[in-house]
């Protein structure tokens, strides 16, 4: 079985697309705070910890993004469980 993942495989592709969203989103909202475009939204309460939040978290999904754009990385089940549900779990506890 190749580790290579099937670029033909829609759920790869929705994967990637996935990643792209998220890299996106997690970039923007931190240029967003760095340049105090929504100062009193985005880090209000506890701005060190929204930084430091916001750098991990847009770190994580630029690496997720190049393992995913360079092939080397097939995710298991497990992992892409794993990215929806920290993705729902902040929806829910922002609220």
């Amino acid at each position: 079985m190749s580790k290579t993942p099937d670029l033909n495989d829609g759920h790869y592709a929705l994967l990637r697309v996935y990643a792209y969203y998220r890299t996106l989103l997690s970039s923007l909202l931190l240029l967003m705070f760095a340049f105090n475009v929504a100062v009193n939204i985005l880090g209000n309460e506890y701005p060190a910890l929204y930084q430091n939040t916001a750098v991990i978290h847009t770190f994580l999904n630029f690496l997720t993004l190049f393992l995913l754009w360079w092939n080397r990385f097939t995710p298991k089940q497990e992992q892409i469980f794993l990215l929806l549900f920290v993705d729902v779990d902040r929806l829910f506890r922002a609220n």
